[in-house]
């Protein structure tokens, strides 16, 4: 059975990574490394799996020594984080393969032996993952390009939350949508995910939050920015009338919780006036749009 370790770079110190704030609370990380847990779903039973959030614990030479593969999501502010981790990688001589907005951009530009995969993981990336595998001595620097196409959420599956110790983070979070329509001069990602808005179905958002509910203590769940622009034509009840509004559906039957951001579209003032009385929601940042 091959090993496959799944390294999540660490933040550096900015704004959003809350480093004084989690000393209080007695947290490692604000948010888990939901896309790396995203992949170790996508990936087959036959593999053996563990997740390193180097926010959370260094990778150690321990690990490496296990690993048959290394495997990492990264975002731009983890290029120096990224950059050590292959380095960790190249001395061990263990393989590396690299997704995530950072190698899907600025692949050419990072340093390190490595291969480097373009675009979303369900396009396909098991293959090269067995390669990497199979013929470890024939790894060079590489980059696999399979951006252009946009799959159905649909085919994603559920985080693999048994991978991570949830104590460790502050803030649980989901994904309901990738791509968007905007045009944010500061926002990249409708290159990266598409122009289109794809959502994720009710009934599968509530299997998340069931999935989450089911090993959570406590009850704190971030979706992040746009999240919630949630569509009728995705299979959302919708926000107005007398039908059940979308953040209700959500969160109905769920312990009372927080929800720490979401972007809002059609009949937002009804959302705001409902949400917290009915569910127990604490709205803390709310988007108009």
């Amino acid at each position: 059975m091959p090993n496959a370790l799944l390294v999540y770079p660490k933040n550096p110190v900015t704004f959003w990574s809350f480093d004084e704030a989690l000393k209080l609370v007695g947290k490692k990380s604000a948010f888990p490394p939901l896309g790396l847990l995203t992949i170790a779903g996508l990936m087959p039973d036959h593999y053996d799996l563990r997740v390193v959030d180097v926010n959370v614990q260094p990778l150690t030479d321990d690990d490496l020594h296990w690993a048959d593969i290394a495997i990492t999501s990264s975002m731009i502010i983890h290029w120096h984080s990224l950059e050590e981790i292959i380095a960790q990688c190249n001395a061990a001589g263990v393989p590396v393969l690299n997704g995530g907005p950072l190698p899907t951009q600025y692949c050419e530009e990072i340093e390190g032996e490595a291969v480097f995969y373009l675009g979303e993981a369900e396009n396909g990336f098991m293959d090269v993952v067995d390669r990497l595998v199979t013929e470890p001595q024939q790894v060079g620097r590489e980059y696999i390009d399979r951006r252009g196409e946009f799959q159905s959420l649909v085919k994603t599956p559920l985080p693999r939350w048994d991978l991570i110790d949830f104590d460790d983070y502050t803030v649980m979070v989901i994904q309901i949508t990738r791509g968007c329509p905007e045009s944010c001069t500061f926002c990249n990602i409708p290159s990266l995910y598409g122009k289109i808005t794809r959502l994720k179905n009710s009934s599968r958002v509530i299997r998340e939050l069931d999935a989450l509910y089911d090993r959570m203590t406590e009850r704190l769940l971030l979706l992040p920015d746009s999240e919630a622009d949630l569509r009728a034509e995705a299979g959302w009840t919708g926000l107005g009338g007398a039908a059940p509004t979308a953040v209700e559906e959500l969160f109905r039957g769920a312990p009372p919780g927080r929800l720490a951001r979401i972007a809002l579209r059609p009949d937002p003032e009804r959302a705001l006036r409902d949400a917290d009385r009915r569910l127990g929601l604490s709205l803390n940042e709310v988007e108009i749009r």
